[in-house]
């Protein structure tokens, strides 16, 4: 509710929910097929199962009581990265990000619906960047109603109208309201990067071994180069058309880059209803013009 106060140019009052109320929504809405709960019960499972299955082996195996530890825990020169305990952080921590979306849109969600007076839709806002999955990226900018509100002239429909975020594992989309008679202000980020923040920071190692420059300089001169920002109402789609060749190809492959840019293909297009990525096979049948553009 602040969040929603301090983005307003005037005075308005919101309507608070109940914590009692979010904490039953969270609690009652599954994300990804699975509540809550039952994907931190999963967790314990995995990690027990995968300990086990390290035991078996280095037994069978004839491996030294070191060996095994190694195995669960992990060597020192790689950091303990590659023992069954840092899958297991991993997987938590995949778990964890994706719980705190799925909690903070359901608590938005109730917070709107109580204001759908002064809230007049919601809007797809994913993550403007490289890594962003083609999932989000096509419904990236389109609305969904709020209290059965038609949707504000011009705004395209998310589909299905229901989807919200997170629409995967570590799923970085929100959805972000759409205030009456002001919309959507201020900017967004934008990142023309596919590497994840870990590999970045791995590469900016050895480049700074290589050019005698410091980690800080070489993270500077990449940010110069590659961090900006565009307008909110920016959409995924309008954000990737401005990029370079190379960045689309190392988004969307080189042939769908062809077909984005030279086949003039929506970001929609490139996946079916349920938004799962279509093949190029699949595509050759929807879009038959497309391939003959790009031929």
């Amino acid at each position: 509710i602040n969040m929603l106060q301090a983005s307003i140019p005037v005075e308005v009052s919101f309507t608070a929910v109940a914590a009692d109320q979010l904490k039953a929504i969270v609690n009652s809405r599954p994300f990804q097929g699975r509540l809550l709960k039952e994907w931190f019960g999963g967790l314990e499972q995995t990690d027990r199962a995968r300990i086990q299955q390290a035991l078996q082996l280095g037994m069978a195996q004839g491996e030294t009581i070191d060996d095994i530890v190694r195995r669960v825990v992990g060597t020192r020169a790689n950091d303990y990265a590659d023992g069954i305990l840092s899958i297991t952080r991993r997987d938590a921590t995949t778990v964890i990000r994706t719980a705190v979306n799925h909690v903070s849109n359901a608590a938005r969600a109730e917070v709107w619906n109580a204001n759908s007076d002064i809230i007049a839709a919601k809007v797809w806002v994913a993550t403007l960047d490289g890594r962003t999955t083609l999932l989000c990226a096509s419904r990236d900018g389109k609305g969904a109603p709020i209290a059965g509100k038609p949707l504000p002239e011009g705004m395209q429909p998310l589909e299905p109208e229901g989807a919200t975020p997170p629409a995967h594992m570590n799923c970085r989309s929100v959805m972000v309201a759409v205030i009456d008679g002001v919309g959507l202000i201020g900017d967004r980020p934008t990142v023309a990067d596919t590497r994840t923040r870990e590999q970045r920071e791995v590469d900016f190692a050895a480049l700074a071994r290589e050019s005698g420059k410091s980690i800080k300089q070489i993270r500077a001169e990449w940010a110069a180069r590659v961090v900006g920002r565009t307008p909110s109402v920016t959409s995924y789609e309008e954000f990737l058309r401005r990029q370079s060749l190379k960045f689309q190809e190392e988004v969307l492959g080189v042939t769908k880059a062809k077909l984005f840019r030279t086949g003039k293909l929506r970001l929609d297009q490139f996946v079916d209803k349920s938004g799962n990525e279509l093949t190029l096979d699949e595509m050759s049948q929807t879009a038959p013009e497309a391939f003959r553009l790009i031929a």
